[in-house]
């Protein structure tokens, strides 16, 4: 069960890495800032309460 959850966290941190910068440059500032800050978040906080 830890490793599925720790995989999933690290799938969405991946994800989130390879999308990050085709949504910064496509996306206007301020939605993009919100969007890709609360998408570290949660794969931070999902990490962190994994681990």
């Amino acid at each position: 069960m830890i490793i599925a959850a720790l995989i999933a966290c690290l799938g969405a941190g991946i994800a989130l890495a390879l999308a990050a910068p085709v949504l910064g440059r496509s996306m206007r500032p301020a939605p993009a800032t919100v969007l890709l800050t609360t998408g570290a978040f949660v794969v931070t906080a999902g990490t962190g309460f994994i681990a």
